[in-house]
């Protein structure tokens, strides 16, 4: 083993351990592991502003990964808002799902903020997830040409959130029709980068690194607070993504 610190995961469904230990020029004997049992976050969801017509909603939804273990739990929203979930200690990844017509707008967990989406419960044994969609919603529509100008379809679009919403999760948009044209709806207000992929790996996609090498490329756009925002963006090859991908470690 590398010498450095390491992480000991220990989890089941019912109990985790989590102890960090560090590696030097000699074995390391005797690591105690304290195991501590699942606990109990509450929640609720809360929309601002006018809500979606009822027959637009669907069932809201919140989800907890663990970042370093893949686990994690989630519960459909209650009728009154609110959610309750089954945790382990750990670092989580908050994925909260609103209403069509709303978006996330903040997150506090106590008087936390963590709209970022990242929670830290390692050091917790319970507490309050409060979160708030916002349902001044605008959209994105847009075209893709090719490096000749003309339409190209069968493109993947990915809208990467700007400003403050910086670090958010990416999002992806359904591919490109026959005439190049795309929407998106339901955004936040806010700045965003539009991409246009001859690709369909969102994972590879979504590396900032990889991201960087194309961001004179992208189309910058702003979405005001109920608007409709148009963009035109050229594609970016399938040649010059593999070319890229080659470059990366």
């Amino acid at each position: 083993v590398v010498n450095g610190s390491y992480t000991i995961n220990c989890q089941s469904e019912e109990m985790s351990a989590r102890q960090v230990i560090d590696i030097g020029d000699h074995d390391i004997d005797d690591v105690v592991l304290i195991v501590r049992p699942p606990f109990e976050i509450s929640g609720t969801v809360r929309l601002e502003g006018t809500p979606p017509p009822q027959e637009q909603r669907g069932k809201m939804r919140v989800n907890l990964n663990m970042l370093e273990m893949g686990n994690g739990a989630g519960a459909e929203v209650n009728a009154d808002g609110t959610f309750t979930l089954k945790v382990t200690p750990g670092v989580y990844a908050i994925n909260a799902f609103c209403d069509a017509g709303a978006y996330v707008k903040s997150i506090h967990f106590g008087d936390q903020d963590v709209s970022s989406g990242k929670i830290d419960l390692t050091q917790q044994s319970g507490g309050a997830l409060n979160i708030v969609c916002g349902t001044d919603v605008g959209q994105i529509q847009g075209t893709v040409q090719n490096e000749n100008g003309e339409p190209a379809a069968q493109v993947m679009i990915s809208v990467v959130p700007e400003g403050e919403h910086r670090g958010g999760p990416d999002l992806f948009c359904p591919i490109s029709d026959e005439k190049g044209k795309f929407e998106y709806r339901d955004l936040a207000p806010g700045d965003y980068k539009v991409f246009a992929w001859e690709s369909t790996d969102p994972q590879m996609l979504q590396s900032a690194e990889f991201q960087k090498a194309f961001e004179s490329r992208a189309a910058s756009v702003t979405v005001s607070s109920g608007g409709n925002a148009s963009v035109q963006v050229k594609m970016i090859s399938a040649a010059d993504i593999e070319a890229e991908k080659n470059k990366l470690p």
